[in-house]
């Protein structure tokens, strides 16, 4: 029974009942008194039985087009860009101005949520992806790693020592780490063969194979922490770094897996 429907029947009982109680005994006269207050009684009864219906309606709009976010993360994120819209009247500058310049913030955010619903999340820069890194290492017992990125963008730079401190400090709490490097040719695997062995020698378990030798949808750059969670770099055609994805389901991560395990077949010592 719709809300409508029922708080008709329920003025109509009220004001029945209150006509048959306020009847009893009395005259002609008395009677028509007492419809008249039946009928004010019933029409009252309709109209706050109407307002409540609608009050009811108005709500399950409101809560269907503003969803409750439950994470505390998402809801801090939501209120920051409430607080943000709240500011934003006392910009000195045109409502199509305003729109210009928010545009390319609204471009990342929706990106960045179009990009959660499709199962990963993409990060621009190496600063960014070591920082996430170091996030999933502090908890990490077991992590294997491909390298195929551009040695001197990674190795020789900022960001490599950055990474082997991180590789450092898992090793030392007795988790394991597995890299192979994937090189082009045999000059490339000498030149990073210091890089490889010293490594080694920090305790994770190092090889190198060549490209030519695998499948070219091998030829990546990603790693796979505890078996559940994937992360690849995504390299232009000259190896460097363009961007990197997180993925979140644990298939993903079992597919990476997968091809850890393939490129590990013909890899070899340093």
């Amino acid at each position: 029974m719709s809300a409508d429907l029922a708080g008709f029947v329920v003025s109509l009982l009220v004001g029945s009942a209150v006509y048959w109680l306020d009847v009893r005994g009395r005259h002609t006269r008395e009677r028509r008194t007492s419809a008249w207050h039946a009928l004010t009684i019933t029409l009252l009864t309709l109209v706050i039985a109407s307002l409540w219906s609608e009050h009811q309606t108005v709500n399950k709009i409101v809560k269907a087009a503003v969803p409750r976010v439950e994470s505390p993360m998402l809801r801090s994120v939501v209120d920051e860009v409430a607080a943000l819209d709240s500011s934003l009247p006392g910009v000195a500058a045109s409502t199509t101005t305003k729109n210009m310049l928010l545009e390319p913030l609204r471009f990342r955010l929706s990106r960045g949520i179009d990009d959660m619903h499709n199962g990963f999340l993409r990060l621009e820069t190496s600063d960014e992806t070591i920082g996430v890194f170091s996030q999933l290492l502090s908890r990490a017992h077991s992590v294997l790693v491909t390298s195929y990125v551009d040695p001197s963008q990674w190795w020789t730079a900022r960001v490599g020592g950055q990474y082997d401190t991180l590789t450092w400090s898992l090793i030392r709490h007795g988790g394991r780490f597995e890299r192979v490097f994937i090189v082009d040719d045999v000059a490339e695997a000498q030149r990073l063969r210091r890089t490889m062995l010293r490594q080694q020698a920090r305790g994770i378990r190092v090889r190198y194979v060549l490209s030519t030798d695998l499948e070219p949808n091998l030829r990546r750059d990603f790693f796979v922490v505890d078996s559940v969670v994937a992360a690849e770099m995504l390299l232009d055609g000259r190896r460097r770094f363009q961007e990197s994805r997180f993925y979140l389901s644990p298939m993903t991560a079992r597919d990476f897996l997968n091809y850890f395990h393939q490129i590990s077949i013909t890899a070899k010592q340093p």
